[in-house]
């Protein structure tokens, strides 16, 4: 993982880096029965961050916090010299659920993007 900090904004949490990390991650949550979430972290909830407490505590326990915009990426190299991958994992840990019989749960702002994701979902797995 990569410590990344964004002072201006009170950021300050480890990051999965790379899809790889994703993935152990992931696959030691299930081997281990952890019950918990991921967060995907874009700019949009960096700015909706700013000043509300609801999101640093939801970051703060979360098992991992993986980088779902590009934006991230850029302000990652600019602001501190890291080098984070836009990581797209869903594909992966739906494959890995199907092999393990897991459960997911989606939690999602729009509910047509949520009722599109979970027909997607249902017609592969």
């Amino acid at each position: 993982m990569t410590k990344l900090k964004i002072e201006t904004l009170d950021f300050d949490h480890n990051i999965i880096a790379s899809f790889h990390e994703m993935f152990q991650a992931v696959d030691i949550a299930l081997k281990k029965n952890t019950k918990g979430y991921f967060v995907a972290l874009n700019p949009e909830k960096i700015v909706n961050t700013y000043n509300k407490n609801n999101w640093k505590k939801i970051w703060s326990n979360a098992l991992g916090i993986y980088v779902d915009g590009v934006g991230i990426v850029h302000a990652a190299r600019i602001l501190d010299n890291k080098t984070i991958e836009r990581i797209f994992p869903l594909e992966s840990i739906l494959r890995k659920l199907d092999d393990t019989k897991g459960r997911l749960f989606l939690f999602g702002s729009q509910k047509e993007v949520l009722s599109n994701a979970v027909e997607k979902i249902n017609n592969h797995y």
